[in-house]
């Protein structure tokens, strides 16, 4: 009961004592009036000449003392499960009783979640059905859409002209930094086409070759969202970062490679309205080609905190396949 229905039932009762006293002069029609019983009007009234306005609020009807409450340490740590990693009450109830030897029910986590209208998540947060956590795409050329990196130590122009002089064609990962952090690798290995896709008989011969590149305090500038599943406002961003990567070629003509990239960030935002936010990135991933097709996985995650206080997460995984018709099938997984 909030503060405001106190004050309302406190004055109601006044005015019925007092009409018992200055309208009826008698308390059994003050309590026909009213429509209460004569012990609910002398207990008002004693309460009322005891302890004046006060006494007639309307006191706590829970226990003195509860022997089987939930623990509040317990309370903070079901609250902080479900916002920190959005755990239902199943996952919660069993990382409770193995990790701190606690036995809770789900029934039990389930109301202190329903006291804290903490119950239902964010739509962003609720489970997706497999069909919409997924989407597919198809384009005719491979990495017709991703910007080919001329010089790996410099920010990218949003937009190459294609071969045939035509318009530009415009980049479509989801976020432009996932694509300079991830893609130019693999387009730096398709840039050896005669070496993996058309192989001469040459370096078929050739005896397997693993080569290790190594690259320390990489800096990176460019224009883009923050990296999210929805999109957002525009931020000047610089990356300083290191890169590892392996590249094998076989005698057979396939090649693997790998990379890991892990730095941090700064984002700065176009609007200085809106918050600066700094944190880390991680990004690794590789793909295999054996003369006829390409496979490619790639994995991107990142972290920061703003100047408000706010935090930034984003998870993507990306996976590609060129078929030997040249058209690529992509699809990636973002939250």
């Amino acid at each position: 009961m909030d503060e405001r229905e106190q004050q309302r039932k406190v004055w109601h009762r006044v005015l019925m004592l007092r009409h018992a006293e200055e309208v009826s002069g008698n308390v059994a029609a003050t309590c026909r009036y009213y429509g209460i019983s004569r012990q609910a009007f002398y207990k008002w009234q004693r309460r009322y000449d005891e302890l004046g306005e006060e006494g007639l609020r309307d006191n706590s009807t829970g226990p003195h003392h509860s022997p089987t409450a939930t623990d509040p340490e317990i309370i903070q740590t079901v609250i902080y499960l479900r916002r920190s990693y959005h755990f239902g009450p199943e996952k919660i109830s069993m990382y409770l009783k193995r990790y701190h030897e606690v036995p809770i029910s789900p029934s039990g986590v389930w109301r202190i979640l329903k006291r804290l209208d903490l119950n239902r998540l964010p739509a962003s947060k609720r489970h997706k059905r497999h069909d919409r956590r997924w989407k597919r795409y198809e384009k005719p050329l491979p990495a017709r859409q991703v910007p080919l990196p001329t010089q790996p130590r410099t920010a990218q122009p949003h937009a190459q002209r294609s071969s045939g002089g035509g318009p530009p064609v415009y980049l479509e990962t989801p976020h432009r930094i996932e694509a300079i952090l991830s893609c130019r690798h693999l387009i730096a290995a398709l840039l050896v086409a005669p070496l993996v896709l058309f192989a001469a008989p040459a370096a078929m011969a050739a005896p397997p070759a693993t080569d290790t590149v190594h690259e320390k305090n990489l800096v990176e500038n460019f224009t883009d969202v923050l990296p999210s599943c929805n999109g957002g406002p525009d931020y000047n961003i610089t990356t300083t970062s290191n890169l590892v990567s392996h590249v094998t070629a076989f005698t057979d003509g396939r090649t693997h490679e790998t990379f890991t990239q892990t730095g941090t960030f700064v984002a700065v935002p176009v609007n200085p309205a809106l918050p600066t936010y700094t944190g880390h990135f991680t990004v690794w991933g590789g793909f295999n080609a054996n003369g006829k097709t390409v496979d490619g996985t790639f994995t991107f995650n990142v972290t920061g905190v703003g100047s408000d206080g706010s935090r930034l997460s984003n998870h993507v995984v990306q996976h590609f396949n060129v078929r030997p018709d040249g058209t690529v099938h992509e699809f990636f997984h973002c939250h």
